[in-house]
C-alpha cells in the first residue's frame, strides 16, 4: 500500500509525529538513504494514479521507465482513482457531559453550541492538499497530545455542519423517529457553515420557545413552533421547544463529489447531545370545551335480568342482557370511549389517560391507559361522575410530575350546612405516563390527549336526622365542586388558572314510604237552593281518603294511578268479557338506562306526569282528594263502575330522576267515585204530571251492558213548597212517591193523524241509555193536597232517587221473571208514546217503599237536585 512516501523506506514525518524513533531503529535508515523518483509525485484526493512494476537491483540498475516491456502483459499499467474514504470524525463541541464523569442522559446546559471542524489525522490531512504545510502543524498538535489517544488538525474538507433535531415521544412510539426504532420524534435537520477558517469555530446560539402543539411531518407546518424550513436554515440561532426533552444530532458535512470522496464519505460521524429548558407559559393548558364535556354525572341502571326461554341453545351459545345495552357499553358511549368486558379503553388513534377513585373497585393498565372495574355491580346505585379534559399539548410535550393533576372534591347536599371537602385532601389524580398504547398508535393523533377520571357520589346522606335520629336525613340534591391541580416539574412565570368544575345532581332515591288507606268518603260542594226552596242546584261531589300519615319528607307528596276499570256487576249483564281482568301497565316513566347530568340543566319533572298527585285538604294533612280518571268527567256512564288503583308517594318540591320519582306502591281494588248526578225531567198538563229520569248505565269499552231490565230502581218524590208559619222561609212537604217504571225502547207503531195512515216508529238506539217514567194525575194531586189541608195551586217540586238493586230484584231476574206494568198513568203515557200497552217493570213490584217506609234499610245510588213542576192552570181550584 503507498501512503506517498518510499516504498522501502519508513516514513520519517510518521516516526516524528507518532514518537517511534525511540521504540525502534527502523527510522535511521530514512536518513541512510534517500528516495528515488518521489520528487514530482504528490499523493492527494481526488486524483488518478498510473502504476507499473519494474525490478531494480541494489545499484539501481535496471530498465529505464521509458524502455517497453520484454513481454507484454494483459494490463502492464494499472490506473487507480485516488478517493477519501476517511469519514469526517465528530465535531468538536465543548462542554458536553461525558461519561463517566457524568451519568449518560446528562443534559448540555450552555445557551450555545461552540462548534469547531472535527479534527483530521495524518497522513489523510495531507492527502487533502489543503494545507501550505500541515506537518508543523500535526507536530504541534502531536506534541500537545501527549497521553492522549489520538491528535490531529481540523478537517479541511469539512465546510459544514447538520443538525438533526428530535424531541422525545411517548414510549413504543417509534414510528417517526429517523431510525424507526427509537422513541424519539424528528422535529427537522438543519445545516449551518463553518468559517472559512479552518481552526475557528462556529458558535449557534439555542433559542427555546414556548410551543403547546408541535406538528411533525410537514416542513412548512411546526405548529406552535411557527416556522417553516426554510426560515430555520436562514437563521443563525437554532429555534427549540420547551418543555420537552431534546437530543441534536451532529455531523460535519463535506462538499459531495463523487471524484473526491467515495460514497457516503462526506458525512462525518455523529455528536448527541440532549437539551432541555422548562416552559414559561403555560396558560393555555387545556382546549376550551363546553362544560357538558368537561363534567357530566351518570346514573346507570343495572342491566334487565336475561329472560331464559328454557332452550339448550340459549342456554349454550347465546347469552343477552336483553334488548338494552349493557351497563358498560352505556358509559362507554357516554364518555366517548370504547370497552372490552369490564374495560375501557380509548379508541383507536386517541391517547386516553385514565383515572379513578377508590370509591370504585377497579384496576389501572401500567400506563393508565385502560381501566378496568371489578364488577359491574359497582357502576350502579350511585352517581358516576366524569371528568374529561383534553390536554392541549402534544405527545411529546413533559411539564408534569409523574403524578400530573390533583383532583380535589367538595360536596354538600342542599338543605344541609356540612360540607365534605375530604379533608383538604385529593380524591384523585392523573399520572399521565409517558407511554403511548397499541391502540393510540394506530392511526395515532398526537395533538392532544383525553384525561377521563371517574369519581363515586353517594346519592343519600348517611346524617341522622335532627328530630329523628334513628332515621338519616331525607334525599336531597348534591351540589358538587371540583378543582384540579396541576403539578409542574418546574413553576412556569404564567401557570394556567385552576380548572373548577360545578355540578347540581338531582335525586334518585326514592321515598320509602308506602301509604296506608285510613277511610275514604264523598266531598260535597255547598248546598245551594232558590228563594222558594222550589229548586236546588247540583252538588259537585268528589271522592277523599283519609290516609294514615302525611308525607314525611316535606318534598313529598301522594300521588294515584289508575290501573284497571271494571262495570259494576250489580248493574251489568254480566257477559262473559266482563269477567276478564283488564290489563295493568307498569309505570309509565322513562327506563333511565343512563341518566346525565350536565352542569347548568333544569329539573325536567322526570316521571311527574306518570301519575296524579292527591290534593290535599286546606283544614287537614292525612285527608285528600281522588281526582276523576284521565278522559272522564262528573258525567261518564264510567263512574259507575270500580277502579283499582295504586298509590305512591312521590317527590314534587325538588329535582329529581323518573326512576326516583316515587316510592313503592299500595294496590286497592274496588274504588268508586261518585256516581253522575241523576237528572229528572217533569211535563205537567191540565191532566197529569209526567216525571222522566235516566237509569244508571255499565259500560265496558265503550258499549253499554247494562242488564235488561236495569236492576236499579228510581222513585220519584212529589213535594209541595209552603212558607214557614213566620214567614221568613220555605219549606217541603212531601206529597207521595212512586217508582219509575222502564220505557220501552222496541219497534212500534202509530196513526197518522193527518193522512189517516198507519206508520212506523224510527228504531232506537238499543245502547241508549235507559228511562224510567212514573206521574200522577191531577186529581190524585189535588187529594194529596186537600188532605193535607194545602191550597190546590200550591207549588210543587220533583225528587227522583235511584236506589242499589235489591235482593228480590236480582232473584226475579236470575228465575227471568218479568211483569208487566198495570193499566195506570204510566201504561197509557207508554202505549202513547210506543204503540204498545205494556212494559216490563225495571224491579220485582213486591210492594216495598224504600224512601218512606224503609228508608234507612236501603242503599241509595245517587239522587237528583229538587227540580220544580211547571205550574199550569188549576182545574180544580
Amino acid at each position: 500500500q503507498w501512503s506517498g512516501t518510499s516504498l522501502v523506506l519508513p516514513d520519517e514525518d510518521a516516526a516524528a509525529l507518532f514518537q517511534t524513533e525511540q521504540a525502534t531503529s527502523a527510522a535511521a535508515l530514512g536518513r541512510m538513504y534517500v528516495p528515488a523518483g518521489l520528487e514530482a509525485i504528490a499523493l492527494r484526493y481526488g486524483q488518478t494514479y498510473d502504476f507499473r512494476v519494474r525490478l531494480m537491483d541494489p545499484t539501481a540498475g535496471g530498465p529505464l521507465d521509458a524502455d517497453e516491456p520484454v513481454y507484454e502483459s494483459p494490463t502492464p499499467v494499472a490506473t487507480v482513482p485516488f478517493r477519501r474514504h476517511v469519514v469526517p470524525e465528530p465535531v468538536r463541541i465543548p462542554g458536553l457531559p461525558l461519561f463517566p464523569d457524568a451519568p449518560l442522559d446528562a443534559r448540555f446546559t450552555d445557551d450555545a453550541l461552540t462548534v469547531g471542524r472535527p479534527l483530521l489525522a495524518y497522513p489523510s490531512v495531507v492527502f487533502t492538499g489543503k494545507y501550505v504545510d500541515p506537518i508543523p502543524l500535526l507536530q504541534a498538535a502531536s506534541d500537545a497530545a501527549v497521553g492522549q489517544d489520538s491528535f490531529g488538525i481540523p478537517d479541511p474538507d469539512v465546510t459544514r455542519m447538520r443538525i438533526d433535531v428530535e424531541v422525545r415521544a411517548l414510549r413504543m412510539d417509534n414510528l417517526l423517529s429517523l431510525s424507526g426504532r427509537e422513541a424519539y420524534v424528528h422535529l427537522y435537520s438543519t445545516e449551518r457553515a463553518f468559517p472559512a477558517e479552518f481552526d475557528q469555530p462556529r458558535v449557534i446560539a439555542l433559542e427555546f420557545r414556548d410551543a403547546a402543539v408541535l406538528r411533525f411531518g410537514d416542513p412548512n407546518d411546526r405548529g406552535d413552533l411557527g416556522l417553516a424550513q426554510a426560515e430555520i436554515d436562514m437563521l443563525d440561532q437554532l429555534v427549540l421547544p420547551t418543555a420537552r426533552d431534546i437530543r441534536l444530532t451532529v455531523r460535519a458535512l463535506a462538499d459531495e463529489d463523487a471524484a473526491y470522496f467515495a460514497a457516503g464519505a462526506n458525512v462525518g460521524k455523529p455528536v448527541q447531545l440532549h437539551v432541555r429548558r422548562e416552559s414559561a407559559n403555560e396558560a393555555e393548558l387545556f382546549a376550551s370545551t363546553s362544560a357538558a364535556r368537561k363534567i357530566r354525572g351518570m346514573y346507570l341502571q343495572p342491566d334487565p335480568t336475561p329472560v331464559f326461554d328454557n332452550s339448550v341453545a340459549t342456554l349454550l351459545f347465546q347469552r343477552t342482557t336483553g334488548g338494552s345495552p349493557a351497563i358498560i357499553q352505556r358509559l362507554a358511549e357516554q364518555l366517548g370511549t370504547d370497552h372490552k368486558g369490564l374495560t375501557l379503553v380509548g379508541k383507536t388513534g386517541e391517547r386516553v389517560v385514565f383515572g379513578c377513585s377508590r370509591r370504585l373497585r377497579h384496576t389501572l393498565s401500567p400506563d393508565n391507559s385502560a381501566l378496568t372495574f371489578a364488577a359491574k355491580e359497582d357502576l350502579t346505585n350511585h352517581w358516576i361522575v366524569a371528568l374529561t379534559l383534553q390536554l392541549d399539548r402534544d405527545w411529546t410535550w413533559d411539564a408534569l410530575k409523574y403524578v400530573g393533576f390533583e383532583i380535589f372534591r367538595e360536596k354538600q347536599f342542599t338543605s344541609d350546612a356540612e360540607l365534605d371537602d375530604n379533608g383538604g385532601r385529593p380524591i384523585g389524580d392523573w399520572e399521565v405516563i409517558p407511554t403511548a398504547s397499541i391502540v393510540a398508535l394506530n392511526r395515532p393523533q398526537r395533538d392532544r390527549t383525553t384525561l377521563i377520571f371517574l369519581d363515586a357520589v353517594e346519592p343519600k346522606s348517611e346524617l341522622p336526622q335532627a328530630s329523628n335520629p334513628t332515621e338519616t336525613r331525607f334525599p336531597d340534591t348534591i351540589r358538587l365542586r371540583y378543582r384540579i391541580e396541576p403539578r409542574f416539574l418546574s413553576a412556569p412565570a404564567a401557570p394556567p388558572p385552576v380548572e373548577e368544575l360545578a355540578l347540581e345532581l338531582p335525586v334518585t332515591t326514592p321515598p320509602a314510604q308506602v301509604p296506608q288507606i285510613v277511610s275514604a268518603g264523598i266531598a260535597l260542594s255547598k248546598y245551594q237552593r232558590n228563594t222558594t226552596y222550589s229548586a236546588t242546584e247540583p252538588r259537585r261531589r268528589f271522592l277523599w281518603l283519609e290516609l294514615a300519615e302525611p308525607p314525611r319528607d316535606p318534598n313529598d307528596t301522594y300521588f294515584i294511578r289508575l290501573l284497571g276499570y271494571a262495570p259494576d256487576p250489580l248493574l251489568s249483564d254480566n257477559r262473559l268479557e266482563s269477567f276478564t281482568p283488564p290489563e295493568e301497565s307498569p309505570l309509565p316513566i322513562e327506563p333511565e338506562l343512563v341518566r346525565v347530568i350536565t352542569p347548568d340543566q333544569p329539573d325536567d319533572q322526570a316521571g311527574l306526569a306518570a301519575m296524579v298527585r292527591l290534593e290535599a285538604a286546606t283544614s287537614s294533612d292525612k285527608h285528600f282528594l281522588v281526582p276523576l280518571p284521565p278522559g272522564l268527567s262528573a258525567d261518564s256512564p264510567e263512574l259507575f263502575g270500580m277502579f283499582t288503583y295504586e298509590l305512591r308517594v312521590g317527590h314534587t318540591h325538588i329535582w329529581c330522576t323518573a326512576q326516583g320519582r316515587f316510592g313503592r306502591a299500595l294496590r286497592t281494588t274496588g274504588v268508586q267515585h261518585p256516581a253522575p248526578t241523576l237528572f229528572c225531567t217533569c211535563q205537567r198538563s191540565e191532566e197529569a204530571l209526567v216525571i222522566e229520569a235516566p237509569y244508571a248505565e255499565a259500560v265496558l269499552n265503550g258499549k253499554n251492558i247494562t242488564a235488561e231490565p236495569p236492576r236499579t230502581e228510581i222513585w220519584a218524590l212529589l213535594y209541595a213548597q209552603v212558607r214557614q208559619a213566620d214567614g221568613k222561609d220555605w219549606r217541603n212537604i212531601l206529597l207521595d212517591d212512586r217508582a219509575l217504571r222502564l220505557r220501552p225502547r222496541v219497534l212500534g207503531r202509530r196513526r197518522d193523524t193527518i193522512v189517516g195512515s198507519v206508520q212506523p216508529m224510527a228504531f232506537q238506539n238499543r245502547d241508549a241509555t235507559a228511562y224510567g217514567l212514573t206521574g200522577w194525575r191531577q186529581a190524585e194531586i189535588a187529594d194529596f193536597l186537600r188532605d193535607l189541608g194545602l191550597p190546590q195551586d200550591s207549588p210543587l217540586s220533583v225528587l227522583c232517587v235511584e236506589m242499589l238493586p235489591r235482593a228480590a230484584a236480582l232473584r226475579s231476574q236470575a228465575a227471568g221473571e218479568q211483569r208487566q206494568a198495570e193499566g195506570d198513568l204510566v201504561s197509557s203515557v207508554q202505549a202513547a208514546r210506543s204503540g204498545r200497552a205494556a212494559a216490563p217493570l225495571a224491579m220485582a213490584d213486591d210492594d216495598v217503599r224504600p224512601l218512606t217506609d224503609g228508608l234507612g234499610h236501603y242503599r241509595i245510588l245517587r239522587t237528583s237536585p229538587l227540580t220544580e213542576v211547571p205550574e199550569v192552570c188549576c182545574p180544580t181550584c
